[in-house]
């Protein structure tokens, strides 16, 4: 069991975005983007996603203090994992537009894709990392 909330956080961000960054360049790849553009736009989406992602999960574990949530239940791990995909969406939709030279309809049409597999990638990826490095603080 992971003691320490920082560095809790940290090894959650480290391992999800390592495989998050696999698997998002994988679906740009299958979905016909060039694989020159799809491997940085990955990892754009990667380092982007982990700045959200360790300001999120701050953001949450505050909330569950705050309200007392207590052994995070589904309901409440589906709201952590929708309002992560979904404020991380807010902000990759506009730079890959830009970066693919797509419009911003191409680039959402794309983003719901990636965020299909996402919820649920986030959703179980969570459970798992509860269950080996156990529940933080906040949620015991």
């Amino acid at each position: 069991m992971i003691t320490s909330s920082a560095v809790r956080r940290l090894i959650y961000v480290a391992a999800y975005e390592t495989s998050a960054a696999l698997c998002v360049g994988a679906i740009f790849f299958i979905e016909g983007q060039d694989i020159v553009k799809a491997i940085p736009m990955s990892l754009a989406v990667s380092a982007i996603s982990a700045f959200w992602n360790f300001l999120w999960n701050t953001i949450f574990e505050a909330m569950e203090r705050r309200f007392g949530w207590k052994g995070r239940p589904a309901r409440v791990r589906i709201l952590q994992a929708v309002c992560f995909e979904g404020g991380l969406a807010l902000i990759v939709i506009p730079v890959m537009a830009w970066w693919f030279g797509i419009t911003f309809l191409e680039a959402l049409a794309t983003e719901i894709s990636v965020l299909a597999f996402l919820l649920l990638f986030t959703f179980a990826f969570n459970w798992l990392f509860d269950r080996i490095a156990g529940l933080p603080d906040s949620a015991r």
